[in-house]
C-alpha cells in the first residue's frame, strides 16, 4: 500500500504504522529529500517444547508373593511420548507384552510356582525402572 502524499513546508511529525508479518522485509521511507531505510524483522520463532521426561513410575513398585504361581499387573505411568519395554532376565518370571511400547500402560507379570526349599528373588526391568520380586518358600 502506498501512503497518501501531502505537500507542505515547515516541520511536522507523522506516524508510520507497519502491518505485522511472518517474514523479514525491507523498505525505504522518503520524506522530501530524505530517505530512511526501514527493516522489519520476522518475529522470533517460538521456543522449543520442553524436553520429554521419560522417567516412569511403577505401581506397585515391588512384589513379594507366596510359593504358588501368581499373575499380576504393574501399572506404568510415563509421558505419552516415551517408549519403554519390560524384561525379566530369569526363567521363573514372565512379562507381557514383549517388545517396545509407547506411553502409559500395564505389564502382566507371571511368577512361576516355587518348588524349591529356598526363597528366591530377582529384579526385573520395567520402563527402565528396577522392579524387585521376592518369592517365599513352600
Amino acid at each position: 500500500m502506498v501512503p497518501t502524499v501531502r505537500e507542505g513546508t515547515g516541520s511536522t511529525s507523522f506516524e508510520v504504522t507497519v502491518a505485522a508479518t511472518s517474514e523479514s522485509r525491507k523498505g525505504v521511507l522518503r520524506v522530501g529529500d530524505a530517505a530512511l531505510a526501514v527493516v522489519q524483522e520476522a518475529p522470533a520463532p517460538p521456543p522449543p517444547p520442553p524436553p520429554v521426561r521419560c522417567e516412569a513410575t511403577l505401581s506397585p513398585s515391588s512384589a513379594t508373593v507366596g510359593p504358588a504361581e501368581v499373575t499380576g499387573t504393574v501399572k506404568v505411568s510415563i509421558d505419552d511420548r516415551c517408549t519403554w519395554s519390560a524384561s525379566s532376565g530369569v526363567d521363573w518370571i514372565r512379562v507381557a507384552p514383549e517388545g517396545t511400547r509407547t506411553g502409559p500402560g500395564e505389564v502382566r507379570v507371571t511368577i512361576a510356582a516355587n518348588t524349591t526349599r529356598d526363597g528366591r528373588s530377582a529384579t526385573i526391568s520395567i520402563a527402565g525402572q528396577k522392579f524387585p520380586v521376592t518369592q517365599l518358600i513352600r
